[in-house]
């Protein structure tokens, strides 16, 4: 064989192989796996190489799947006193940067309940700092009010297309859903992102009490309003409830 025969025979053994279908559901099953038996870096690459195929492949649940899984192993093997929440953050906020449609509000809505879990987790803390001049862009050192304005824009950003959210089937999205998440009582994606916004407005954790608190309750409710509306238009009973 000459050097051009070797080349070319080369070249489409390399595009076959590229162009095979990419068994997600067994890498899944091999990072299961390495969980069980604590391999958290070698889990690390294989996650890496599952999320940037599915960025590739455009399959969005399977790339927050990943995102999900290597935030998990962050946790295990980067130090507390190094912060892997900011390490975290830091890669969902590039995602929402590089993302459109469905997956942008989806990872809105997520980096959102993330801050909130995180607030919740150091309120005793957070609620003791004062107000400081300029913009703080490291939520480390967010004060409650930054939290609770961040967290509603994130939320409120998330469900600015609420038809494209409503036409979404939660089943679509079953890669990063428990099964009781999927049920009649939230059949669309919509229903699931109001629901989880829900308790950041109705919890007073913030214990702002003020005029922007009192006006977003009131924003969840018409919000509430609107979609049980929705529901009775097509039929759809339960959820409107």
């Amino acid at each position: 064989m000459n050097i051009l025969s070797f080349s070319l025979a080369l070249c489409f053994t390399f595009l076959n192989a590229f162009s095979q279908p990419y068994n997600y559901e067994a890498k899944w099953k091999e990072v299961e796996k390495k969980v069980e038996k604590g391999d958290f870096k070698s889990n690390l690459n294989l996650i890496n190489e599952i999320l940037v195929r599915s960025r590739k492949d455009k399959q969005d649940a399977h790339t927050i799947k990943a995102l999900f899984f290597q935030s998990i192993i962050f946790y295990e093997i980067i130090g507390e006193n190094e912060e892997p929440d900011l390490a975290i953050v830091k890669n969902f906020t590039q995602e929402i940067e590089q993302s459109n449609g469905v997956k942008k509000a989806l990872l809105q809505n997520i980096l959102g309940q993330m801050f909130y879990q995180y607030y919740n987790s150091k309120q005793w803390q957070i609620q003791e700092r004062t107000k400081v001049a300029g913009k703080i862009t490291d939520f480390r050192e967010w004060t409650t009010r930054d939290f609770y304005e961040q967290i509603d824009s994130l939320y409120k950003a998330s469900i600015q297309d609420k038809n494209l959210l409503y036409q979404t089937s939660l089943n679509d999205w079953k890669e990063i859903l428990s099964p009781k998440e999927i049920n009649e009582l939230k059949p669309t994606l919509y229903d699931m992102m109001l629901w989880n916004m829900s308790f950041f407005y109705q919890e007073d954790h913030f214990g702002l009490q003020d005029k922007e608190e009192a006006l977003n309750k009131q924003w969840l409710n018409e919000k509430r309003y609107e979609l049980a509306q929705m529901h009775r238009a097509k039929d759809n009973i339960a959820p409107s409830l």
